[in-house]
């Protein structure tokens, strides 16, 4: 038996499919990106050298942490739910 049998699998299911997994992995690319120049700019050094609004600057930083992680969260189990959809009828048009 072959040994890259499944990732040969996989691989041929995306890009058979890569119309549906394409702008997926971008948006979450895209978000995973956003969430971390967020955290990283929430604990730079520099805001705490701001004259003023550091501590405003720090609140509304770590706010916008919270809400790419809570419309994170959302997309991911709305995609999720929906490539599962999607495969469940390509399933069903297989073995039937």
């Amino acid at each position: 038996m072959k040994s890259f049998f499944y990732p040969r699998l996989a691989l041929t299911n995306l890009k058979k499919n890569s119309k549906l997994y394409f702008p997926y992995l971008i948006t979450s690319s895209f978000t995973v990106m956003m969430f971390y120049l967020i955290n990283y700019l929430s604990s730079h050094q520099g805001i705490d050298a701001m004259a003023t609004g550091s501590t405003t600057m720090h609140v509304i930083l770590n706010l916008g942490k919270i809400v790419i992680v809570i419309f994170a969260v959302i997309f991911l189990f709305y995609m999720n739910s929906f490539l599962m959809k999607r495969r469940k009828k390509n399933w069903l048009y297989i073995t039937f």
